[in-house]
C-alpha cells in the first residue's frame, strides 16, 4: 500500500478527473497506458496508484 507522508522528501501528485460513469474505465485505461509508456521511465519516478469511485 502506498503511504503519503510529509516526512518523505518526495513529490506527491493527486489528480482528480470527473467523467461519466460509462467513461470511467476508458479513462483509467488511458491513464495507466500513459504512465506505463512515458512517466514510468522518468528519473525519480517511484509509483502510480489509481482509485475509482464506485457507482454504488
Amino acid at each position: 500500500m502506498i503511504t503519503i507522508s510529509n516526512e518523505q522528501n518526495v513529490l506527491t501528485l493527486i489528480s482528480v478527473f470527473e467523467v461519466l460513469p460509462e467513461n470511467q474505465e476508458n479513462l483509467l485505461k488511458l491513464l495507466v497506458s500513459c504512465t506505463d509508456q512515458f512517466v514510468a521511465d522518468c528519473a525519480g519516478f517511484i509509483s502510480a496508484s489509481y482509485h475509482c469511485k464506485s457507482s454504488a
